[in-house]
């Protein structure tokens, strides 16, 4: 096989991360806006965290890579896109990790609070506190984004 393509159905209603957050939620001066921010971390810091616990790294995991649906009365529900260089692997897993986090974290150092990238992170490694193992993912998040994309990076 040197050629192919994956055709998908779309997922109706769906707005990426990025487009959702600024329809639904810019800011956190209000109590809905905290609320809806607040119910995307557990559920998608999870996801990546099973991911990862699997071995599998997206490789492009950044904000518009991620759909969000949210019905009327529901809790916002969360769709992986676009992964053609996603892949298993069981060699340098730390630095996958890290990449994927960090990919993240560029938009997030701009849309989310300091508390809110926290959270994530805590919520992915399983913690309801921040610690010690906590901070040092943070810091090595931070690192990897500067090294990795040094104009880009915005530290907060």
């Amino acid at each position: 096989l040197q050629r192919a393509f994956i055709l998908t159905r779309t997922v109706p209603d769906a707005q990426t991360l990025i487009e959702f957050v600024q329809t639904h939620c810019p800011s956190r001066a209000t109590l809905e806006s905290r609320k809806l921010r607040l119910d995307i971390i557990p559920r998608f810091a999870p996801m990546v965290s099973r991911m990862h616990g699997q071995n599998f790294f997206h490789n492009d995991l950044v904000w518009r890579n991620i759909l969000v649906t949210c019905p009327p009365h529901g809790a916002p529900e969360l769709w992986w896109i676009d992964c053609p260089r996603g892949r298993f692997a069981h060699m340098g897993q730390h630095r996958l990790r890290l990449k994927d986090l960090a990919a993240l974290d560029k938009v997030a150092a701009r849309r989310c609070s300091r508390t809110e990238r926290l959270t994530f992170l805590k919520t992915y490694l399983g913690r309801s506190r921040l610690d010690g193992e906590t901070k040092r993912l943070a810091k090595e998040v931070l690192a990897y984004k500067h090294r990795r994309w040094r104009d880009e990076a915005a530290f907060g």
